[in-house]
This record gives structure tokens, C-alpha cells and sequence, in this order.
């Protein structure tokens, strides 16, 4: 039980697959694959809407064909868990009957700001496509009540705690995703198997299906912190000079530089599902900025070559005396 008080759920619109009702939203969560972010969701919905007659020549189109098939096999059945846009929950007015504020919880994975899958925008959605105030949302997945003993403790709810909820949503797409359009818009509907809402500035759960134990709490989402007091606070030690360039390169320096390329690129591969490997050519200059960038291998011209090339794009070397480097890079996704 919270400081606010116990949480009741009501109201379920959407039923929820067998599997998420037999298992915690933990068990079900930490199996899921995670979507971080509006480029992979995106990326999900790519196999969906991808036409490859307009691939080039008939080995592009082919090998178009060849990734679109094995992504809509790969992704077929998966659970997925991604965070729900800003907004998916509504908080209601003090009910003083009750004692308590309503929580309207929607699976709005991409509304306010439609995600690309090469195609026109998308509206991704856990319910049926919904109007509300000239945009498209999600039918309501449940309405939950918070117990709150006064209006006062009420409006510190609303206005300190609800701002910084986080929805999560685990959903499948299954072998056909159901795509609509309505409003003007247009998107997919997702089916949802579990979601939480959770304040990450405590770790309480205020609505969760299947069920769901608190979550660590992470005081940064608290918001503002107590400023550091003078008596802590202390003397700021002159900076050391700076150390003298290297006249090139090392090879530990690359690798070290390359890592969140590397990173990017097992994200690409989760992304997309097909292995073999991509290799670049990378010209660095002094300041360390990637200022030329040639692919070969597996993946050129493939959403997957490009996803990997823009994390080699924005790699930073360190600085060095040689006015240009040039290294030949492979990166291997498996």
C-alpha cells in the first residue's frame, strides 16, 4: 500500500493474452524484446509496409524481398515491451464520495507523434482508433481509483506524482498486424498483453495487468532536487593542463571509440533479424569527425546498412595530430 493509498482497477476494455494472465508483468517483461524508442518501433512496422519493387535491380530488389520476409517471420509472435507516449494516462477530479482519482490508462505507443516506416507516418495503437480533439488515440485499456484521504492530498496527486507516470505496454503483432483508418490517419493496432503504470520517483504501481510488485525507484525522476548547501559545497581545483596530442591513432583508441557504434549495431540487427556483416571504409580527420564513410559487404543499401551506417557517422574519435586517418572497419551481426 502506497502513501496515496491502495489502487483498484476497473473497467477492462481490451482482454489480455493467456499467457500474460498466468505470469507477473515481471516474468512476462524481462522475456519480452524491448522497443526503445520511436526508430525501433518504427522499425518494427518496416516488413509491414515496405514495397521492394522500387528496390533498384532485380539483386536488390531480391535481397529487399529476402529481409522484408524474414523480419515478418522473425517478429510474428514476439512479445514486445515498450513505454507508452507522455499522456497515455488521464488523471481525473477528486471524487469525494470515494475518496479517490480516477486513472484512464491508454495503450498509445505512437499517437501525438506518429513513428516512420518508410512509408507515410503511423499511429500505433493497443486498442480500437479512438478520436479525441481532432487526433486518433486508443480506446481506454482500464480505468483505475486511486485512494487519496482529502482534496488537498489529492491535488498534490494531479499535480506533482501524475505528470512523471510511466505507462508500459507489452503487445505482439502477430503474423498480420490489423491496420486502419480513421481521421484522416492511418496505423497499425497492436495486441496488448500486459501494462503497468508505475511512478518511478517511488517505485508504486498505480494500475498493472497482469499483476505487478513495486519497481526500484529512481530519484532522478523526482524532479527538482535540494540544491547542495554551502557548507558542502567545495573549492574547484584548477583543471590540468592539457596532454600533449598523439601523432596518430591507436589501435585501442578506435575500438574504444567504435563501442557505441558496436552497441548501435546489435540494436539494428534486434531490429531488422538478418545476419552477415557490414564493413566500412572511415576516413577520420584531426578532430576526430568521421568526414568520409564508404560501405561494402552484406548490408549496402539495406535498412540494415543504413541503420548501422548512422552510428558510424556520429562516432567521435579522439583528437590526434595525422591530419587524416583512414581504417577499414567490419561490424559482424549475429
Amino acid at each position: 500500500m502506497t502513501r496515496l493509498g491502495m489502487v483498484s482497477a476497473a473497467a477492462l476494455v481490451l482482454s489480455l493474452g493467456g499467457t500474460a494472465r498466468a505470469q507477473s508483468f515481471d516474468g512476462v517483461a524481462q522475456k519480452a524484446r524491448p522497443v526503445d524508442g520511436d526508430r525501433a518501433l518504427g522499425a518494427l512496422f518496416w516488413s509491414q509496409e515496405v514495397t521492394c519493387g522500387k528496390a533498384g535491380g532485380e539483386l536488390e530488389k531480391r535481397q529487399c524481398a529476402a529481409v522484408r520476409d524474414a523480419r515478418k517471420q522473425s517478429i510474428a509472435g514476439a512479445t514486445y515491451l515498450a513505454q507508452a507516449e507522455p499522456g497515455s494516462v488521464s488523471v481525473g477530479a477528486f471524487d469525494g464520495k470515494t475518496k479517490s482519482v480516477s486513472l484512464t490508462v491508454r495503450a498509445c505507443l505512437a499517437c501525438a507523434k506518429p513513428v516512420d516506416a518508410g512509408t507515410t507516418p503511423l499511429v500505433i495503437i493497443g486498442g480500437a482508433p479512438t478520436p479525441d480533439h481532432g487526433k486518433i488515440v486508443s480506446a481506454a485499456l482500464t480505468t483505475a481509483h486511486v485512494k487519496v484521504a482529502s482534496p488537498t492530498v489529492a491535488k498534490k496527486f494531479i499535480s506533482e506524482v501524475a505528470p512523471r507516470l510511466r505507462t508500459e505496454i507489452l503487445f505482439q503483432l502477430g503474423k498480420k498486424p490489423a491496420k486502419w483508418k480513421a481521421g484522416g490517419a492511418s496505423g497499425y493496432k497492436v495486441t496488448v498483453a500486459g501494462y503497468r503504470v508505475v511512478d518511478p520517483c517511488t517505485g508504486a504501481v498505480y494500475a498493472a495487468s497482469p499483476k505487478s510488485g513495486t519497481v526500484a525507484p529512481d530519484k532522478r525522476a523526482c524532479g527538482d532536487q535540494p540544491a547542495e548547501s554551502k557548507a558542502e559545497k567545495r573549492p574547484e581545483k584548477a583543471a590540468p593542463a592539457a596532454p600533449e596530442l598523439p601523432r596518430r591513432l591507436s589501435s585501442k583508441q578506435i575500438r574504444d571509440a567504435l563501442q557505441p557504434a558496436r552497441d548501435a549495431a546489435r540494436k539494428c540487427y534486434e531490429a531488422f533479424g538478418i545476419a552477415g556483416t557490414a564493413r566500412f571504409k572511415i576516413t577520420i580527420s584531426s578532430d576526430g569527425a568521421v568526414i568520409g564513410l564508404r560501405q561494402s559487404g552484406d548490408f549496402k543499401g539495406t535498412p540494415t546498412g543504413d541503420c548501422v551506417a548512422k552510428a558510424v557517422k556520429a562516432t567521435v574519435f579522439p583528437k590526434s595530430r595525422k591530419a587524416q586517418t583512414s581504417i577499414d572497419y567490419p561490424f559482424i551481426l549475429r
